[in-house]
């Protein structure tokens, strides 16, 4: 993950600096991650997955793009991963199993689920 402009606050200049170095272990203490519109483009890292207290994850209207990753967090309760073009195929493990999840959005992605997705909305 890359966030190519200039960060807008210091929470998306640390979460961009953590999850862009995948040899360094992830040690964030907020279980939100508000980085809509902040310019990113590329994968979604699987280390997202180590960031074990992360309650709402927002990622709404970047360029991300495939793949993605193969776990989130379990205590995962909000997904937004709306307006990110790049992202396309079937989902059907990943976030779709998660017992915690409330909110899932992807609209506006290229993503269909392979069966039962829970709560995520995908038109």
């Amino acid at each position: 993950m890359h966030c190519s402009a200039a960060p807008q606050s210091g929470l998306r200049s640390n979460y961009c600096e953590f999850v862009s170095v995948p040899t360094s272990p992830i040690q964030l203490t907020s279980n939100l991650r508000d980085l809509s519109s902040a310019n990113m483009t590329g994968t979604i890292p699987s280390s997202v997955s180590s960031l074990t207290s992360l309650v709402e994850l927002h990622l709404d209207n970047n360029d991300l793009t495939n793949p993605l990753p193969s776990t989130f967090p379990s205590t995962l309760q909000v997904l937004d991963l709306s307006d990110n073009a790049g992202l396309s195929g079937s989902v059907s493990g990943s976030f779709c199993a998660l017992d915690a999840l409330q909110t899932c959005d992807v609209t506006g992605t290229g993503l269909k689920a392979a069966g039962s997705c829970g709560v995520c909305q995908f038109s």
